[in-house]
């Protein structure tokens, strides 16, 4: 790929077409890492490109399967394959569609599947119906091609908490000590709870600018992760409750990272969820490659990290939504 990156520039490459139509000019073992999310199934009506065939959840997976093929061609024997997949309903039956992409990456393509990552969303849209549970989560699988790949074990640990500059408590995913004043503000507690859990937040933070703990998570009641079922009895008493971790922690398999702020496209992934798998998966010098760019985020993140990258849409809206984000960037 060195014609598309001349004189060693950084600078993200974005190709306007059909990206399984693209992938096909692309070099065998040419790309380092692959992070994307194909369209979901059902979620939207798809004009262009080979999904635009996929009526029936089969011929879904097979188009899937198709760009697969690819995906482990143009891979480096040392790469990684970044997927997040959603799920669907159809006749008030969940699909399971992410465990169905997983399954044939496996079995049919010879993946191996490292690692499954749940992608915990700190705000979510409530279900058009009301006789069950908000979706919360997304699947973003990690696959490679042997055991051979390339892990860059020194992002295996993540750093807990800091204080900022204005002496607010800032965690690896943005939350603070006034986004959780928020949320107690807003959530169901009753207006004396609220003062209490209130004046507990006050005397965590400080735990943390005293050093007596690194980090922590404020759990309120009414929340639905693992976490707050977990915590039951003392968020029914209380109404809140608090987790704290003394130091750097392996990097989890749930990740809670809110959703992208991106209001020109329907369905972008925030790019804080994808340092991780740039940092661990691709080397300095690597190429790192999106063939559903949308609005850019994998490039913009790629850029950010000194990484090169590559981005294929087929959407000229998109294609140009992209390339701004990209330029918003600078040099």
């Amino acid at each position: 790929m060195a014609d598309l990156f001349p004189e060693s520039s950084q600078k993200p490459v974005v190709i306007l077409g059909d990206s399984l139509e693209a992938l096909a000019a692309f070099p065998d073992a040419s790309i380092d890492v692959i992070i994307t999310s194909p369209p979901y199934f059902g979620q939207r009506a798809i004009l262009d490109g080979p999904f635009r065939f996929a009526k029936t959840l089969e011929e879904y997976l097979e188009v899937l399967s198709d760009y697969g093929a690819e995906f482990k061609r143009i891979l480096k024997p040392t790469g990684s394959l970044w997927l997040n997949v959603g799920d669907a309903y159809r006749g008030g039956s969940l699909l399971l569609v992410p465990s169905r992409i997983a399954i044939l990456y496996q079995d049919k393509l010879g993946f191996t599947l490292r690692n499954d990552i749940i992608w915990e969303k700190r705000k979510f849209l409530p279900p058009s119906v009301k006789n069950r549970t908000s979706n919360s989560y997304e699947h973003f699988f990690h696959f490679v091609l042997g055991p051979g790949y390339y892990a860059n074990k020194t992002v295996g640990t993540r750093d807990t908490q800091t204080v900022d500059e204005k002496g607010r408590v800032v965690s690896k995913t943005g939350i603070t000590g006034e986004d959780y004043r928020r949320k107690i503000a807003e959530s169901s507690l009753s207006e004396e709870e609220k003062i209490v859990a209130l004046r507990a937040l006050t005397e965590e933070i400080l735990k943390v600018k005293n050093g007596e703990i690194a980090d922590f998570r404020m759990l309120l009641r009414g929340g639905s992760s693992i976490l707050h079922a977990q915590r039951g009895d003392e968020l029914l008493t209380k109404g809140y409750a608090f987790i704290e971790s003394s130091g750097q922690e392996r990097v989890g398999d749930v990740w809670q990272i809110g959703v992208s702020k991106e209001k020109e496209h329907d369905s972008p992934f925030p790019g804080e969820l994808i340092v991780y798998p740039i940092l661990s998966s691709c080397p300095k010098d690597g190429v790192i490659l999106d063939p559903f760019l949308g609005s850019g985020t994998t490039l913009v993140t790629a850029k950010r990290l000194y990484r090169k990258a590559i981005g294929i849409e087929i959407d000229e809206r998109y294609f140009e939504l992209a390339k701004r984000n990209i330029e918003k960037q600078g040099d």
